[in-house]
C-alpha cells in the first residue's frame, strides 16, 4: 500500500492563491482543493517519486540542524548560463546525432531536470526539453537562419549545386548554393527534397521541388548563374522512372545492376528551371574517364572477376571476416558504377590482402593478380585527383590544373613501365581524357575560368578566347542591374571614427589599399571600355600553385568590372562536396535510425539546414523565444 501524502507536502509545490494551485516547477495552473490532481501533476510531469513524499514527511520531525546537514551534503551549484545549456542540449541532435527518442529517456531527464528547475525556481519560469519540443525549437532556429541566408543571398548571382543523398533515401537530394566571399567558395545548404513517387515524370516533379525550395529563400531564376549536379546514381538514371540505391541492390542483384548503370552512365535525361538547364559537375569527367575503361571486354571482364571475389570475401559462411581482422586488413566493398573512385578502393583492398587470398587463387581467371596490380598502378594518379575533386575549394581553374597533372602523371607511367597491362589499362585511360578534355573545352564557364585564369588564359585558343569574352560581355550585362553586394565596402575607406579595437580586427594590407585607391577612377558601369577590356584581356604568367581568388582580390581596386566577373566564374561549382554531405547525412541516419516513418521530412530538413550551416546557429539560437528576457552571458 502507498504511503499517505501529507497536503503540505504536495502543497509546498505550488503557489496557493484563490483556490488555485500554480506549479512553481512550470507555472501550471490547478485546482488547489484537488489534491490527487496535484500529486497527478508532481508525478507525471515533473518525475518526482510518490516514495519522495513519504521521506519528505519522515525528514520534517528530524532535528533541523541534522535536516540542514544532510541537505547540504546532498545539493551543490551549478554555473551555467541558460543560453550555453539549451545550445549543448540542441547540439546533441545537430552535432552530436543523439537520436530524438534518447532525450526522453529517464536518465537524461534525471540529469537535466534538477537543473532546470533550479532554473525555474530562479527566474519563475520553467525550462523543459524533450523530443517534441526540441523539434520546435530546432524548426525555429531553422526558420532564423533561414532569413539570414534569404539576406545574405539576395543580391548575389548564384550557382547552384544538386547533390544526390541516397545514404538516407533513394529518392533524395540536397540543394546548395554556391558564392564567393573574402576568396574563398562558400556553400550554403538550403534544404533537401525527397521524391515520393518514380514515374515517367520525375524530372519535371525534381525541378518543381526544386524552384519550391528557392521560393523559401525568394531566390528566382534571374539570379543563377549555373545549375550543377554529382550525378549519383539516382541522377543517372531517372530517364528510367527509376532510382537505385546502388550499393545495397546491387549487393543483392549481382552484377546486373551494376552492369546497367555502366551502359547508361551518361544517358542523362535534361532537367531544365525555365531556361536553364542541370549539367553534371566537370569533376565527374574523371568518373566518366574510369567507365570508358571499364567498358573494354577485357577489362570489364576483369573487374567483374573482382566483384565476385569481393561477395566471396564477405559472405560469412566463407569464414574470411575474421581471418580479415586478425590480419588488420579492411574488407573489400563492393564498388559501385557511380560512386566515384569505388572500383579502385574495391580492387586496391584486394590487392593488399593477396597474401590471404593465395587459398583460392586456382578458382581465378588466368593473370588475375597481374591485372591487379597493373589497375592500381594505372588508376593511381586518377584515384589521387578524384579525392581532390571532392574538395569544397575547388573551382574550374584549380579542377583544369589538377586534371592536366594526372594525364602528365599517366602519361609519365606510360613512358616508364613496359608491362602489358599497364599498356592496356593506362593506355586506355589517357585517351578516354584526351577525348573527355576536348568535350570539356566546349564547356563556356569553363573556358570564361580559364581566360581569367593567368595559369592557362595563354593557352587557350583564339577561338576559345573569343568565346569566352563573349560570354564574359552577357554575363557582365546580366550583374550590373543587380549591382555589387561589396561595392561600398570596397570603394570607401574606414572611417576614422571607428573604435580602436574595431580597427584591429581589419586587415592591414586591406586597410591600406583602401587608402592607397581611394582617389583612384574605376571604370563606370556604362562605360563602353569594359566590353574592350574583357576582350583584350592581357594576364601575366602565374605558377600552377597560385590562388587565382587571391590574384583577383588583388585588383578589385584597378579591375572592379573584372574582379566582379571573376568571383561569378570562379564560384561554379566543379567537384562535388559528397564527402562532406555524405558524413552530415550519415549522421542523420543515425538521428532516424528506428523512427524514420515518426520523423516527418521538414524536421530532417531543418536539422540539416542547421547542421550544415553551424555559422549561423548561435545568433539564431539568440532569436528563440526562450531567451527573450533573459540577460545572457
Amino acid at each position: 500500500m502507498a504511503p499517505r501524502v501529507n497536503k503540505i507536502t504536495i502543497r509546498k509545490y505550488f503557489n496557493i492563491e484563490n483556490n488555485q494551485a500554480a506549479c512553481k516547477l512550470c507555472t501550471h495552473t490547478l485546482k488547489a482543493d484537488r489534491l490527487f490532481n496535484l500529486k497527478t501533476h508532481i508525478i507525471k510531469v515533473h518525475n518526482i517519486k510518490e516514495e519522495n513524499f513519504a521521506k519528505e514527511k519522515s525528514s520534517s520531525v528530524n532535528h533541523k540542524h541534522h535536516s540542514k546537514i544532510k541537505n547540504r551534503n546532498q545539493m551543490f551549484r551549478i554555473e551555467i548560463s541558460k543560453k550555453l545549456l539549451f545550445r549543448s542540449y540542441i547540439g546533441l541532435v545537430i552535432e552530436d546525432s543523439i537520436r530524438l527518442d534518447i532525450l526522453n529517456s529517464e536518465n537524461l531527464q534525471n540529469i537535466l531536470n534538477p537543473i532546470f528547475q533550479g532554473l525555474g525556481r530562479r527566474t519563475g519560469k520553467f525550462y523543459r526539453l524533450n523530443s517534441s519540443n526540441i523539434e520546435k525549437h530546432v524548426e525555429h532556429v531553422a526558420a532564423s537562419i533561414r532569413e539570414a541566408l534569404k539576406n545574405e543571398l539576395k543580391p548575389r548571382l548564384l550557382s547552384l549545386k544538386i547533390d544526390s543523398a541516397t545514404q538516407l533515401s533513394p529518392n533524395m537530394f540536397a540543394i546548395s548554393a554556391q558564392f564567393i566571399q573574402d576568396s574563398e567558395i562558400q556553400t550554403r545548404v538550403l534544404g533537401m527534397i525527397e521524391l515520393k513517387d518514380a514515374d515517367a515524370s520525375i524530372t519535371s516533379k525534381l525541378a518543381a521541388e526544386i524552384l519550391k525550395t528557392l521560393a523559401k529563400f525568394e531566390i528566382n531564376l534571374s539570379q543563377l548563374h549555373c545549375i550543377t549536379s554529382n550525378n549519383g546514381a539516382n541522377m543517372v538514371l531517372p530517364h528510367c522512372g527509376i532510382f537505385v540505391d546502388d550499393h545495397d541492390d546491387e549487393v543483392e542483384a549481382g552484377n546486373e545492376i551494376y552492369l546497367m548503370n555502366l551502359k547508361m552512365s551518361e544517358d542523362f535525361s535534361a532537367i531544365n528551371l525555365g531556361e536553364m538547364q542541370i549539367c553534371p559537375s566537370a569533376a565527374y569527367t574523371a568518373q566518366l574517364c574510369v567507365l570508358d575503361v571499364t567498358k573494354d571486354v577485357e577489362i570489364k571482364k576483369f573487374i567483374i572477376s573482382c566483384r565476385n571475389l569481393t561477395r566471396f570475401i564477405k559472405n560469412p559462411l566463407n569464414g574470411y571476416e575474421a581471418t580479415f581482422e586478425l590480419k588488420g586488413l579492411a574488407l573489400p566493398q563492393l564498388d559501385c558504377a557511380t560512386r566515384w573512385g569505388s572500383t579502385y578502393k574495391m580492387i586496391q583492398t584486394l590487392k593488399n590482402a593477396k597474401d590471404v587470398l593465395v587459398e583460392i587463387e586456382n578458382s581465378l581467371q588466368d593473370n588475375f593478380w597481374d591485372y591487379v596490380e597493373a589497375y592500381c598502378l594505372s588508376f593511381e594518379p586518377l584515384q589521387n585527383t578524384i579525392i581532390k575533386f571532392q574538395t569544397e575549394q575547388l573551382h574550374y581553374g584549380d579542377f583544369y590544373a589538377e586534371w592536366l597533372k594526372c594525364k602528365i602523371c599517366t602519361n609519365k607511367l606510360l613512358e616508364k613501365i613496359d608491362k602489358p597491362f599497364v599498356k592496356k589499362i593506362a593506355g586506355t585511360l589517357l585517351h578516354s581524357m584526351e577525348i573527355r578534355q576536348t568535350q570539356l573545352l566546349d564547356n563556356e564557364n569553363l573556358i570564361s575560368c580559364l581566360y581569367l585564369d593567368p595559369r592557362f588564359h595563354h593557352t587557350l585558343t583564339a577561338t576559345q578566347k573569343q568565346d569566352a569574352a563573349m560570354h564574359l560581355n552577357k554575363l557582365y550585362e546580366r550583374i550590373k542591374p543587380m549591382g555589387i553586394p561589396n561595392e561600398e565596402s570596397r570603394t570607401k575607406f574606414p572611417s576614422l571614427t571607428m573604435h580602436t579595437e574595431d580597427l584591429v580586427q581589419e586587415d592591414e594590407d586591406d586597410l591600406l589599399n583602401a587608402y592607397l585607391t581611394q582617389n583612384l577612377k574605376p571604370t563606370g558601369d556604362n562605360c563602353p571600355n569594359v566590353y574592350s577590356k574583357i576582350l583584350n584581356l592581357q594576364l601575366p604568367f602565374l605558377r600552377a600553385g597560385s590562388n587565382v581568388l587571391k590574384f583577383w582580390r588583388d585588383k578589385q581596386y584597378t579591375e572592379p568590372e573584372l574582379y566582379d566577373l571573376s568571383e561569378i566564374c570562379f564560384a561554379v561549382p566543379a567537384g562535388s562536396t559528397q564527402a562532406t554531405l555524405e558524413g552530415a547525412l550519415s549522421s542523420l541516419k543515425h538521428i532516424v535510425a528506428g523512427n524514420r516513418n515518426q520523423i516527418n521530412h521538414d524536421t530532417l530538413e531543418n536539422i540539416l539546414l542547421v547542421k550544415l550551416n553551424t555559422s549561423f546557429i548561435d545568433k539564431a539560437i539568440d532569436t528563440l523565444p526562450l531567451f527573450a528576457d533573459d540577460q545572457l552571458d
